[in-house]
């Protein structure tokens, strides 16, 4: 015989047929027996027993467990032994049939099996425990149990894990009576067993693990505690007692001793890695002590082992059993709670999407909707809430949407409106709602579908977020007492409660509403009117004519209402305890007090309402304020309308010394209107003026006294203006006792004294003005006309030049403009720059009009002036069509072009530029579209003289084969008072080029500037510079001198011996020096030479002059350059391959004559 099934049995009636039927297939597939025997048994176990089996025996229960196993198996013939409980259920036996009708068997003497603990009938889902234990073993004669409780087999290897299944209902925590028989059977034996023996290990572990079933953890820690201390007591090896570590571990979980939890564990984690419940009891712990990334980790290990366990990968543990095999679905949730707690609510997501248990969905609904929401996966969260909540919880849907609204404030407009897409077709109310929220969204009218449909939508009950419904009604400006008169007028209040909260604009929407809407004298129509009024005076938000035209629809609609709700009885004797609220009550008081002609019941009623409704008093004394304001206003704009011919007649009386009706005027005007400045001012004056006691200090607690004192300073002006300067120094010297220094003062009282020609005395009070602020524009605009009394000129322009700089005010720096040009072209007409000029005039009449002056300025709006004025009154055989180049700030060119529009006489234009434009480029982009044959350029600051114009053009017309003509260069320095000629060599009129460039540098001044060119060429030049500006040095002076190189290069310069124009500052040579050291100091000399070189053959290429031979003498040229013009020692310039030594040209540099000297 093959296999012996042993069993012993008391009382076990409740399971043993299931149990004996659950073992058929198996004894129907392998050759078996079935032995039971029963310890004592008074229910009708025996009698089931006999159903199954002939071989029922029966022997007295003795206390002792493994001595009745071992009766049982002294009855057994088969091979191989299975021992199994009557309470035991067998599940998934195939692979034990395959083991013991195959050949394998006889390879092993032991097969373990997984034992399935029910601990929860009604849940055997979650409760349970599951051990791996040894249940088939080889029936020779050395196999036995031992031990009186917890009998363990003492079996041999080898040992094979067989995918079996036993469930075992013996310990239901559910079955009390059941329990409590257990306990007192199993503590007594444990407890006697080590009075024999009190350091048993097994003993003391299975001791705590009944007390822990009997829910006494307490007493539980202090049995497993001495486990403990036997193990450490003897040195017992770690990993054979690791249940005692286990079962520690577990203990104080249950007693939420979480810290002690988490030691235990990790004691654990060294002795043995990888154990079930260790790893979730640790993800408890660790979570209850705020350590969530350590919990993390334990739960996902616990994951990873559960799915290893399924696999069948997991190395069965023979000395521990699994409690926590059911508790993935906690996991789950734990791990949702733990990476929210982190923030990593894409991992929250993933694991709360895995729970699929209802009760742990339905507790832990808000916060997964939460985390949706801050997702945004609003399409995703339909989902769930479709496969998870309508059809698995029905009973959670309002739940579902409440938390969906509690969330709403966490999602952007946008997503907000995502959320409303993804949910619009949810069948009911939700549904309607969200159409209705996309409808509002809407610029046009909603949909005459939904409308009909919230027609019959009923707010009755519903969550107070269906209130948007209402918005979309309202905006569609359908009466409210269609949608919500049934509604008390609390429910009401709930939803415009819920509307204040989310639409911060809500007063103006529902005012809008109350104006636009037309409204039916029903009684609901004056209800919601009159609630919709009274919402709006109590919120604000809105202006103050509205408000005011919310209370007066409030009080007349309230009052249509009382009156067609009550009686005439209830409102004539005033039965206020019969109306149904405070609020009509009030309004009924309103009422009267309002209908009251006698000024005392007014106010009795008044009153009466005031005490009736309080939340009602102050928004009806500010409309009642509002309306005695409104009243008042009107009288006052009546006499401000009044205000100027008062304060000018005022003026007038003043002036004729009549200072007595001066004062009954203003007393009468300021009565009403205390706070006008303006009118204080000039009573004040008149006080001062009559020496009245009541003088200017009664005025200093004045609300805006820094405005009164304006009006005053301006009332003294007006009597200087006035030629009253008496009585403007009278007035003066009282301002004075009470403020003190005040700069706008001393520059009056400086104005007094040069209207009286005390200009020493006038210069003295301007500069002890300017120690208080030597800016102080007033003060300077009158100390440089003092000086122009004087006739000090000079100084006069620096003042005023200073002004110009100084002030921000476009209007002030076109004024200061025109008195510097009025100076110099009148009264310093004999030494200036114009004078010196007009020497130069001739006396021909004949007219050149074919070419045009281009003038680019920058932030110089005087010297514009000048020079647009120089040519007005100047040129008499040349007429210009001139173009003003202009890349000043934008304040500048508003002056520039009030300037400009100033000379209509001129053929002038203006193009605007920004600031940052090159000159190359702005020059360019000015002749690109200048259709004349000849052009010349003038700078801002010089005068270009008629005769050196009209002899270029004449020698231009005369001889085509001139590219330019040139004449003498002078400029002029004003503290030598002349002029001097520079610029003017003979190297510049060689028929050939290369000549022209080797003689450059002999003498050579950067004025070429300064000529009349030919059009057509001078805009290559210009065309060259712009598109190739990448190519072109860096250095300024580098760019400058391409430029006059490329000018020599390109055609004849033709020669005429006059005065060509006239420079207002003088470029000495060593200006023309300064950015060459600055070059080579930051070592970027040799770059810019290359590019300059490299830009000069590339134009030499363009206009076919012999650029090979160049090429081989543009070194040379440029080193006597620097040689000859600069002054550098011919040592010092050391080139090799077009490389400067830059070290020696620097002390070179240093040498020159030129150096700058500081």
């Amino acid at each position: 015989m093959k296999l012996s099934i042993a069993m012993m049995v008391k009382n076990e009636s409740k399971y043993l047929k299931k149990c004996l039927e659950a073992l058929k297939p198996l004894m129907k597939k392998v050759d078996s027996e079935l032995i039971i025997v029963d310890t004592g048994s008074e229910d009708n176990t025996v009698e089931i027993a006999r159903e199954y089996t002939d071989n029922v025996y029966f022997h007295p229960w003795n206390n002792n467990f493994s001595e009745m196993r071992n009766i049982t198996i002294g009855y057994s013939r088969g091979e191989w032994l299975f021992i199994v409980d009557g309470d035991e259920i067998l599940q998934e036996h195939e692979q034990l049939v395959n083991f013991l009708n195959g050949k394998e068997s006889n390879k092993f003497n032991t097969a373990v099996i997984q034992i399935k603990n029910i601990t929860n009938e009604t849940n055997e889902e979650e409760g349970f425990s599951i051990i791996t234990a040894p249940r088939l073993f080889r029936n020779d004669e050395d196999f036995h149990y031992e031990g009186a409780v917890h009998n363990q087999a003492i079996y041999k290897a080898p040992v094979r894990k067989l995918q079996a299944l036993l469930v075992h209902y013996g310990y239901l925590h559910t079955d009390k009576e059941l329990m409590e028989r257990k306990f007192q059977r199993t503590s007594s034996i444990l407890k006697s067993e080590l009075e024999k023996n009190p350091d048993n290990v097994y003993y003391l572990f299975q001791l705590s693990t009944t007390y822990s079933m009997h829910q006494e953890y307490q007493t539980a820690l202090e049995c497993i505690l001495k486990a403990v201390d036997v193990v450490s007591k003897h040195n017992l090896d770690l990993k054979q007692n690791y249940y005692v570590f286990n079962e520690c571990a577990i203990v104080y979980n249950n007693l939420g001793m979480y810290k002690e939890a988490e030691e235990a564990c990790l004691k654990c984690f060294n002795i043995k890695k990888g154990h079930l419940d260790v790893h979730y009891i640790a993800g408890i712990a660790q979570f209850n002590l705020n350590k969530y990334s350590e919990a993390i980790e334990n739960f996902k290990n616990y994951l990873k082992i559960i799915e290893s366990m399924h696999m069948g990968e997991e190395e069965a543990d023979l000395t521990t059993t699994l409690y926590t095999v059911g508790k993935v679905e906690d996991a789950y949730v734990l791990l949702f709670k733990l990476f929210i707690l982190v923030d990593k609510l894409e991992d929250a997501l993933s694991y709360a999407i895995k729970i699929t248990k209802i009760d742990y969905i339905r507790n832990n609904l808000e916060n997964i909707v939460k985390v949706f929401v801050y997702l945004a996966r609003f399409d995703e969260l339909r989902k769930y809430f479709v496969d998870n909540v309508e059809n698995q919880l029905p009973d959670s849907i309002p739940g579902f949407y409440l938390a969906l609204e509690n969330n709403r404030k966490n999602m952007t407009p946008e997503q907000f409106i995502a959320f409303c897409r993804a949910f619009e077709n949810t069948p009911g109310n939700y549904g309607l709602l969200c159409e209705a929220r996309l409808e509002y969204k809407r610029d046009a009218s909603a949909d005459a579908d939904i409308i009909d449909r919230i027609k019959c939508f009923d707010f009755y009950g519903q969550y107070d977020y269906y209130a948007d419904i209402i918005l979309l009604w309202m905006k569609n400006q359908h009466p409210l007492s269609k949608l919500i008169g049934i509604l008390w007028e609390q429910d009401i209040d709930i939803y415009f409660e819920y509307l204040r909260k989310h639409y911060p604009g809500l007063t103006k929407i529902v005012y809008r509403y109350l104006i636009d809407v037309p409204h039916e004298a029903t009684l609901d129509d004056m209800r919601i009117g009159k609630i919709m009024a009274r919402y709006i005076i109590l919120i604000g938000g809105i202006e103050e004519n509205e408000y005011i035209g919310a209370f007066k629809f409030y009080l007349e609609i309230g009052f249509k209402y009382v009156r067609n709700v009550y009686s005439d009885q209830v409102v004539l004797e005033e039965h206020i305890f019969s109306m149904k609220n405070k609020e009509e009550a009030f309004l009924l008081f309103v009422m009267k007090a309002f209908e009251a002609k006698e000024v005392k019941s007014r106010a009795k009623y008044l009153d009466k309402a005031k005490k009736t409704y309080n939340d009602m008093v102050k928004p009806l004394e500010k409309y009642i304020e509002k309306l005695k304001n409104i009243e008042f206003e009107k009288q006052c704009a009546e006499l401000r309308q009044k205000r100027d011919y008062i304060l000018n007649s005022v003026r007038k009386l003043i002036q004729e010394d009549n200072f007595i009706n001066a004062e009954e005027l203003l007393n009468h005007y300021i009565a009403s209107l205390p706070d006008d400045p303006a009118a204080v001012a000039l009573l004040s004056l008149v006080y001062i003026l009559m020496d009245s006691e009541k003088d200017i200090e009664q005025f200093l607690p004045l609300k805006d006294y820094e405005e009164y004192k304006s009006e005053f300073k301006k009332d003294i002006k007006t009597l200087i203006n006035e030629g009253s300067f008496y009585k403007a120094q009278k007035v003066i010297n009282k301002y004075e006792h009470i403020n003190g220094d005040d700069l706008d003062i001393y520059s009056m009282k400086a104005v007094i004294a040069i209207m009286n020609n005390n200009l020493h005395e006038a210069e003295e009070i301007i500069r002890k003005g300017l120690l208080i602020d030597k800016n102080n524009y007033d003060l300077l605009f009158n100390l440089a006309y003092l000086y122009e009394q004087k006739k000090d000129y000079t100084f006069a322009i620096d003042i005023y030049e200073k002004l110009i700089n100084n002030t921000m005010k476009s209007e002030d720096k076109l004024e200061l403009i025109q008195i510097i040009s009025n100076i110099e072209q009148e009264q310093y007409r004999n030494s200036s720059i114009v004078q010196v000029s007009k020497s130069f005039l001739c006396s021909d009449n004949d007219c050149y009009n074919n070419f045009a002056l281009i003038i680019p300025t920058y932030n110089r709006p005087r010297y514009l002036s000048r020079l647009l004025y120089y040519i007005n009154n100047q040129y008499s055989r040349v007429a210009p069509r001139i173009l003003v180049l202009d890349s000043s700030c934008q304040e500048n060119k508003i002056i520039n072009q009030k300037i400009i529009d100033n000379f209509q006489g001129l053929d002038l234009d203006c193009l605007s530029f920004n600031s940052d434009i090159s000159v190359f480029e702005k020059i360019f982009q000015g002749i690109e579209d200048i259709d004349t044959d000849y052009i010349c350029l003038c700078a801002d600051d010089d005068f270009i003289k008629e005769e050196g114009l009209f002899r270029s053009l004449i020698a231009l017309e005369r001889d085509s084969s001139l590219f330019s003509v040139k004449g003498r260069n002078l400029f002029y320095v004003k503290d030598i008072s002349n002029l001097k000629e520079y610029d003017f060599f003979a190297g510049l009129y060689d028929s050939d080029p290369i000549k022209r460039l080797e003689l450059i540098n002999h003498g050579f001044f950067p004025s070429l500037f300064y000529q009349v060119f030919r059009t057509k060429e001078l805009k290559e030049i210009y065309r060259f510079l712009v598109r190739n500006k990448e190519l072109l040095p860096y250095n300024n002076t580098f760019q400058e001198y391409l430029f006059y190189y490329m000018v020599v290069l390109t055609g004849k310069i033709g020669k005429i011996d006059v005065d060509f124009n006239i420079r207002d500052k003088g470029v000495a040579r060593e200006q023309a020096f300064t950015n060459f050291p600055h070059a080579v100091l930051d070592k970027t000399f040799n770059e810019d030479y290359i590019r300059f070189k490299r830009s000069f053959l590339q134009y030499c290429k363009i206009v076919g002059v012999f650029g090979e031979k160049l090429d081989k003498k543009i070194d040379t040229i440029f080193s006597n350059f620097l040689v000859f013009f600069l002054g550098i020692p011919k040592e010092y310039v050391i080139q090799t391959n077009s490389q400067f030594d830059l070290k020696e040209l620097e002390k070179g540099m240093k040498k020159s004559s030129l150096w700058p000297k500081s």
